[in-house]
């Protein structure tokens, strides 16, 4: 175990791109990057390596990294996040619903680019509820319901157990419409 809180070398390990967007709007992907490659202690031209590096990673071309990220289609979003999570090498990628807003080739390219990660020997978490995306990203699955294990084991195993145990929602609400 290592001390969580104010441990930046134990930050610069884990890359996670959340579901949800956080930029400032009218910076460039190259200005925001860079300014997150900085905040996370790399110097200038290191900085702009790791940035080039992880737009690169993405399949962001270098006309887009030039514009202002409020012009951004929801799938350029989406790569400057994973970007933003990648451009540091870490050991643990946590992505949460990464494949969001992305169309096909982007599904295709960020799923080899999840695949290539774990062949090298990194830690990938992927949070998901599409059960077919994941079923192209690996062979094993934990699924997680508020907070407790409901099952785990390989991609099959899971489907039957969903399909042979279905569950059922209930939703009880105050003014029923009338």
């Amino acid at each position: 175990g290592e001390e969580v809180w104010g441990n930046p070398q134990l930050n610069l390990r884990i890359g996670l791109c959340h579901q949800y967007d956080n930029f400032y709007e009218d910076m460039t992907a190259l200005e925001f990057l860079s300014l997150v490659a900085k905040l996370d202690g790399f110097s200038g031209a290191l900085a702009r390596e790791q940035v080039v590096a992880g737009l690169g990673v993405v399949g962001l071309d270098e006309k887009a990294w030039r514009r202002p990220i409020k012009t951004y289609s929801k799938g350029m979003r989406q790569r400057v996040k994973l970007a933003q999570a990648l451009m540091h090498d870490p050991d643990l990628l946590i992505l949460d619903e990464p494949m969001t807003g992305l169309d096909p080739v982007g599904r295709r390219a960020i799923s080899d680019l999840i695949r290539e990660r774990a062949d090298l020997g990194k830690s990938v978490i992927v949070s998901t509820h599409i059960l077919h995306e994941v079923e192209t990203l690996t062979d094993q699955i934990l699924l997680l319901a508020n907070g407790r294990v409901l099952a785990e084991g390989d991609v099959h195993t899971i489907r039957e157990s969903l399909e042979t145990h279905p569950y059922a929602i209930k939703v009880v609400c105050s003014q029923p419409r009338r």
